[in-house]
């Protein structure tokens, strides 16, 4: 970074995701349909394991191609595997989509059979049938949730580009890249140490206790922080830093996450940490637990998102972040109170943005905070940065568009759902999805004041259990007690069987 580079005022815009891609294509810059946007975890067996994700979360990935469905604009294009109709058409009804979104389909569901790294993801498709799409994405900015070869190889087919190269998307989403900028630029964060790759475990379990011991800082529980994983990996250790019980989590992992390509690039046989290939050693971050330390109370976990471009920043807005030991179970839009919370700490956060913005970062971000009274002083501990759309992107959509439509300020809550549903197409999948909602009266539509809005079905083919799909879905509604009650009706007819 140069000194002009460091020297220059960046600035921080407000926005909003009332018109979804579109509103994120002119936010990065671009001009209106030059942006075309692709959501998967796809990353080649090249870039392990900085990029990997658990196998579960890479087997319903054909899913996360649909999450922006519901952000689908007139302008940027938005390409996904396949998409029902009866989705678009629902979305469409209830006034949350045009009625013609710009939206690429780049395969049909007999082609899906595979759910692993490359044959299920949307640049591989791409990379085959250059000739079907050259017309449709001839001189595009691709924006995929990570900067692959593949990704760039593919851009470059249709005299395109993509906005960052794979190792700046490793960097980014990097938990240690994040504490060395902290750092730099003295930005909150819980107290923790890197983990050096070329450093013996037990070197640095020691340097832990150390600095635990020197700085009187409790060593359980504590948090383990795998390589370079751009979401998952946060690893809690409950009883404190045990060399034996961290070297098989870790180990463990990175078999799972290995298991999500149909060449697995960690050899079989690996079963310790010493056998890890050198080559994919990466650098991990320890942390003491929070809660732990003395006069410290967590008051709320939230998730800030923006676009950062060439010419600023553009924050879009925040949503709160329900969690189960370090895993992500789901989002919740904020509340006067929370809201309130939120002034108190923001200015900490857009220096994250900034610090970015500085070194290059171009595209969605979502930086997670943990928001702490310190002796009676609020303040934040950023953990993570998520350099993609984030999981709670499409709610933080919904429900400004929905605040608009009824013009008064309304809740959401984000949350999985299984539904049983009749093997099919993914048109009947889907179909079942939305009756099943619409049976019971819980639907979102036009002209109701709250329902639940699906918008990430699993409709897949190769689902675990063919007779069920999950989908993710938005519940809305005017207040928390509201959202709240409905969510208790579908988990009650859920369990009952209904």
């Amino acid at each position: 970074m140069s000194m002009a580079d460091t020297a220059k005022k960046v600035a921080v815009t407000k926005g909003n995701l009332l018109n979804g891609l579109d509103s994120m294509e002119a936010a990065l810059g671009l001009q209106p349909g030059q942006a075309t946007f692709i959501n998967e975890y796809y990353a080649s067996p090249s870039l392990f394991p900085d990029l990997a994700e658990p196998a579960d979360w890479v087997k319903g990935d054909m899913a996360a191609t649909l999450s922006p469905v519901v952000m689908a604009g007139k302008s940027a294009k938005l390409l996904t595997l396949t998409c029902p109709a009866a989705l678009l058409s629902y979305l469409s009804a209830a006034e949350l989509i045009s009625a013609k979104p710009n939206i690429i389909m780049v395969t049909n569901e007999n082609d899906l059979t595979e759910r692993r790294f490359p044959d299920a993801a949307i640049i591989n498709f791409l990379n085959d049938r250059k000739d079907q799409f050259n017309d449709v994405l001839s001189g595009q900015t691709l924006v995929p949730s990570f900067s692959t070869p593949e990704a760039i190889s593919c851009a470059k087919a249709f005299n395109g580009a993509v906005l960052l190269t794979p190792q700046q998307s490793i960097d980014f989403n990097s938990k240690a890249y994040l504490r060395k900028v902290c750092e730099e630029e003295g930005i909150s964060m819980p107290p923790g140490i890197i983990l050096p790759a070329d450093e013996p475990l037990e070197d640095s379990v020691q340097r832990f206790l150390d600095k635990a011991k020197k700085e009187g800082l409790p060593t359980a529980p504590a948090w383990l922080k795998l390589p370079s994983v751009a979401g998952g990996g946060t690893i809690p250790l409950v009883k404190g830093p045990n060399l034996e019980e961290m070297e098989e989590k870790i180990v463990s992992f990175m078999h799972d996450a290995s298991s999500s390509y149909t060449n697995n690039p960690l050899p079989a046989g690996v079963n310790s940490f010493n056998n890890i290939p050198t080559s994919m050693k990466r650098e991990m971050v320890m942390e003491y637990h929070l809660n732990a330390l003395s006069g410290f109370t967590i008051l709320d976990n939230f998730c800030c998102q923006a676009v950062i471009g060439n010419d600023g920043v553009t924050y879009m807005g925040t949503t709160g972040q329900v969690t189960e030991d370090g895993d992500y179970v789901g989002g919740k839009t904020l509340t006067k109170e929370d809201e309130n919370l939120l002034k108190e700490v923001m200015p900490e956060i857009e220096k994250v943005f900034v610090a970015y913005q500085k070194r290059g970062y171009r595209g969605y971000i979502g930086v997670d905070a943990l928001v702490a009274s310190c002796d009676g002083k609020v303040m934040p501990f950023i953990l993570e940065t998520n350099c993609r759309m984030n999981a709670s992107t499409p709610l933080l959509s919904i429900v400004q568009k929905v605040s608009k439509l009824k013009d008064v300020p309304y809740y959401g809550e984000s949350v999985t759902f299984p539904v049983s549903v009749t093997d099919g197409s993914t048109e009947t999948v889907m179909q079942g999805i939305l009756n099943y909602f619409n049976k019971a009266g819980l639907l979102y539509e036009k002209g109701k004041n709250e329902g639940v809005i699906p918008f990430m079905p699993d409709v897949f083919p190769g689902r675990a259990n063919p007779e069920q799909a999950k989908v993710r879905c938005a519940i809305v509604g005017e207040t928390v007690e509201s959202v709240r009650n409905l969510r208790s009706k579908i988990d009650a007819r859920l369990s009952a069987g209904r």
